[in-house]
């Protein structure tokens, strides 16, 4: 499945002592599932691609996970697959990274080379001839392997649509192959793959799955946003089988009776028909409202369902009937942003990518949702955080539905989007609040530039005096006050770096040395305002005179230097500055940023997106969750 997820509810996580120089996870438990693998010989054993941490792997039916990403070289993982035949051979398809391969049950994983690269969507596998596998891509159409997977070759004859989501092999006649195109619907080939014929359904909307009926090879059913469509006769025709308003994205047919239909919907939950999509009832329980990814059917226990969801694996064994979160070490977790309570140091919350926030006031010894009024799916995605620090309990949240305000420590939020008359959705990438007069507060908006508010988010005016939006200059994705001089603000947007000195009515681009336009990140020397850090596109760059000049600090981060998403200075030292970068884990300067050295023991996951640096550091990872280093661990 494309549908991109991500995370999580209410968790704890075992908290394991380690040195004082290492990280440790502290969830939060969950993860944004995009496909499921059920080992069909019975043993139990269950495997989830997630979009972010990669693949997980369980034995006991959900009970608890473990990581198997040993080789996998990328995180985003949207399909996985078990050999029917000989059950420890997997293949994982990632985007990008194409197609890997794991012999031992996911112990470990290679890149299948001759498809590096690839945006892979889907993998299926021959079931009588297991070393033929088809993968599905997203702009080269349906590759073909004979071999095992070493070796591929385009199958893209008469197929019109070249962005694949779904691959379905009939099981009593495996030359014969349905393929789910994202634009124009389904295609089949009864050729394997040789060549493609199009079939045309009652709508006219892409295709997001096929999937074929047990025991009735003939009985199709294609998934599409706008409803379900079945065929009777191996897809030659297709009526439409309900679910139109529920945004359906997955189905699974169990094994045991072809009529009996599992539909996983986007943001409604699970839906069940017994009478092959005559009709159709909630199956959900506390899968209510829930966005998912997969769902998928034990083959050797029917009445055990697996529904992968934006918080996890939930589970039913009773067909539906009730669920229960299965989410165990399953630590998948996508933190886009990090702040904490001022006045309480174990009080951390955290923004993730489409489960909205968390909060722990045990240092991440456990966590629970706080969204309570974010009730729109899009302001599940939190791009920032800002705590008032004068006043507890007080912060701002940033989505990609405008800003939010909470005034009681995240127990009811308040939408805050009066005067961004940009849209429905304007997309808050970063906050800040003035630190001496707390009512104001600005917001960096992805294309819309900078806003102001004086009156603590209750309404906004935009501030753009200077960024012209040529360039990628509204496209805002950091803020920083000055702590001393609070007028003087700085802007990181992807058209380079910009100053105000008069609380946001105007700007100036900053040049003087610095060479590159996306800016990611700011920080600034709280001891020394004029010390400016800024992480970009191409490396660190350091002014010491206020913004006027500036030189390039990467020294020891080498290649780590093009992807830093997090700057902060350490309060209490000044000197020391760590900066966050995606693919590389966390770089520390003891020396004002002239030189650098990684700082990864126990970091399982180096996309690191956010930072909190004092009594206790913790960073925020993209698909990861979030890490805790204390120096009394």
């Amino acid at each position: 499945m494309r549908t991109l997820l991500g995370t999580v509810l209410m968790m704890t996580v075992p908290i394991l002592s380690h040195g004082a120089l290492s990280w440790r996870s502290v969830g939060p438990e969950g993860g944004s599932i995009q496909s499921l693998a059920v080992d069909p010989s019975g043993s139990g054993t269950v495997y989830v691609a997630t979009g972010d941490g990669g693949v997980f792997k369980s034995t006991n039916r959900g009970a608890n996970w473990q990581s198997a990403n040993t080789g996998l070289a990328s995180r985003s993982v949207y399909g996985i697959v078990i050999d029917p035949i000989s059950p420890t051979i997997l293949y994982a398809a990632a985007w990008p990274g194409g197609v890997f391969r794991s012999d031992d049950g996911g112990a470990s994983w290679r890149q299948m080379t001759s498809i590096q690269g690839r945006d892979v969507s889907t993998v299926a596998i021959d079931p009588v001839s297991t070393g033929t596998i088809y993968a599905g891509t997203w702009g080269d159409g349906v590759l073909k392997s004979m071999d095992g997977g070493s070796s591929w070759r385009a199958m893209n004859t008469g197929l019109t649509d070249t962005d694949i989501d779904s691959i379905a092999i009939d099981p009593a006649a495996p030359a014969t192959i349905y393929a789910a195109g994202w634009s124009k619907g389904v295609f089949k080939s009864t050729n394997g793959g040789a060549s493609w014929t199009a079939k045309v359904l009652p709508g006219t909307e892409g295709i997001l799955q096929v999937a074929i009926a047990s025991g009735s090879p003939g009985t199709l059913y294609a998934v599409s946003r706008s409803g379900i469509y079945k065929s009777t006769n191996a897809g030659e025709s297709w009526a439409t089988s309900g679910l139109a308003a529920q945004d359906p994205r997955t189905l699974a047919v169990s094994p045991d009776t072809s009529n009996t239909l599992y539909a996983g919907t986007y943001g409604n939950g699970v839906y069940k028909s017994t009478d092959g999509g005559a009709s159709w009832k909630p199956a959900n329980g506390s899968l209510t409202n829930k966005v998912l990814g997969a769902i998928a059917v034990d083959p050797a226990a029917p009445s055990t369902i697996y529904a992968g969801t934006r918080a996890g694996v939930f589970t039913s064994v009773n067909r539906g009937g009730s669920w229960k979160m299965s989410n165990r070490g399953l630590t998948a977790t996508s933190v886009r942003s990090l702040t904490a309570d001022p006045t309480a140091t174990n009080t951390i919350y955290a923004g993730t990518s489409g489960g909205g926030i968390l909060k722990s006031t045990n240092g991440g010894t456990s966590w629970a949702a706080v969204n309570k009024g974010m009730s729109h799916f899009f302001a599940g995605f939190v791009m920032s955080l800002a705590a008032d620090p004068s006043n507890p309990g007080t912060l701002y949240a940033g989505t990609y539905n405008g800003a939010y305000k909470t005034t009681n420590g995240g127990l009811g939020w308040k939408a805050m989007k009066n005067g961004m008359n940009i849209g429905s959705q304007p997309l808050v990438y970063a906050l800040a609040v003035d630190p001496t007069a707390p009512s104001t507060v600005y917001a960096g908006l992805a294309g819309d530039g900078v806003f102001r508010s004086t009156n603590g988010g209750a309404s906004w005016k935009a501030m753009n005096t200077g960024l012209t939006g040529q360039n990628g200059s509204r496209n805002v994705r950091a803020l920083a006050i000055d702590p001393v001089t609070p007028a003087t603000l700085y802007v990181g947007t992807y058209g380079g770096l910009y100053k105000s000195t008069n609380a946001g009515g105007g700007w100036t681009l900053l040049k003087g040395g610095f060479t590159t336009t996306y800016v990611m990140a700011v920080a600034i020397d709280p001891a020394n305002p004029r010390s400016i850090y800024a992480g970009t596109g191409n490396g660190l760059f350091k002014s010491s005179d206020s913004g006027a000049s500036w030189k390039a600090m990467s020294a020891g981060m080498g290649s780590a230097a093009s992807t830093i998403y997090a700057l902060v200075v350490d309060p209490s030292n000044p000197r020391t500055i760590y900066a966050g970068t995606v693919g590389s884990g966390i770089y520390q300067s003891t020396n004002s940023g002239a030189k650098w050295k990684a700082v990864n023991t126990g970091l399982s996951n180096k996309r690191i997106m956010a930072l909190i640096i004092g009594t206790a550091n913790y960073a925020g990872s993209d698909g990861g969750g979030v890490f805790v280093k204390r120096t009394n661990d």
